[in-house]
């Protein structure tokens, strides 16, 4: 935060001191400037301060109050089996209800990248015929919580042929319908009553074990809660690059029984050549494969149930 400079150039310290001085201290020392700065009601804003080397990121606020130059992760991850379909970056002051038409759109195309490409691919005699296209004729429906809640997102996604299950957030009052067109409030008391059902509050438990265990295991295990990378391209190369190697260790997971280091222990010496050796012998088709590779790892169970979570958003094909 200290390297950002506002229109005029001016880095933040040297203005938090010339405020310090507005107010009647004499040489305040940067102690005294950051004591001023912790009592300010508005510190920054993205309108007005940018950094100078990374003019990608934004600045944002942290669960503790504190502020950082950030991004916003969102994954879409197969509930069932825990595969992720679509690892995106997206500037740190965009809000939940301004991406989830992307990630959920995002994650579509994937699968669908992924179902081609298996058609497409060289097999053998024997090899099985690969499964069908899931969601053809069914309804998809999405799970999220209630920051992704909002009229437009409520409608678009309903336009798009997706079903919803978004809860809403607290208000005071009751929420007035009258203001909405009348195609807008069906769709918001249809969403209200699907939110209600048994159905619906037990997916919403799933979530936190699922979508939180990802996160946990890409920032916390992988260290990428902190990357030192500019850049929104640079970025979203680095996460996606975490994102494969999850999927990776679900795929050895898959067809080895273990996906971690401490697990290779229990597998016999020449098995744990095999994903590598699948890798490299067909790197030319990059982190295309790896979803193919994970779609076939698990199109047996998916095909006509698949459910992807973007965060906390879970997307389902219901058969």
């Amino acid at each position: 935060m200290k390297s950002i400079v506002n229109r005029d150039g001016e880095k933040y310290p040297e203005y938090i001191k010339k405020l310090a001085k507005a107010a009647g201290e004499v040489n305040p020392t940067a102690a005294d400037s950051q004591r001023l700065d912790r009592k300010r009601k508005k510190k920054t804003s993205n309108d007005d301060w940018a950094s100078p080397t990374d003019p990608d990121s934004r600045i944002a606020r942290l669960k503790d109050g504190r502020t950082r130059l950030a991004y916003k992760a969102e994954n879409v991850v197969d509930m069932d089996t825990g595969a992720i379909l679509a690892a995106e970056i997206y500037p740190a002051n965009k809000g939940d209800t301004a991406t989830i038409v992307t990630s959920v759109e995002q994650a579509k195309e994937n699968i669908k990248t992924a179902q081609d490409g298996q058609s497409t691919d060289k097999k053998g005699p024997d090899d099985p015929a690969p499964p069908a296209a899931s969601g053809s004729t069914s309804k998809t429906e999405i799970y999220a919580d209630k920051g992704y809640n909002s009229a437009k997102v409520l409608t678009e996604l309903h336009d798009k042929d997706y079903r919803t299950y978004l809860p809403e957030p607290k208000r005071r009052g009751r929420r007035r319908l009258d203001k909405y067109p009348a195609h807008d409030r069906k769709v918001i008391e249809k969403n209200n009553a699907r939110v209600s059902r048994r159905k619906s509050k037990k997916r919403h438990r799933q979530r936190g074990e699922v979508v939180e265990r990802i996160f946990a295991h890409i920032c916390n295990t992988g260290a990428a809660r902190t990357l030192v990378l500019t850049g929104r391209v640079n970025v979203t190369k680095k996460w996606q690059t975490h994102a494969a190697a999850y999927n990776l260790g679900l795929v050895m997971r898959k067809y080895l029984g273990a996906g971690k280091p401490r697990a290779w222990a229990q597998v016999p010496g020449w098995a744990l050549l095999a994903p590598f050796l699948l890798v490299l012998g067909r790197l030319g088709h990059g982190a295309r494969l790896l979803l193919q590779m994970t779609y076939n790892a698990f199109s047996s169970d998916a095909i006509g149930y698949n459910t992807i979570d973007n965060k906390e958003l879970i997307w389902e094909t219901a058969s």
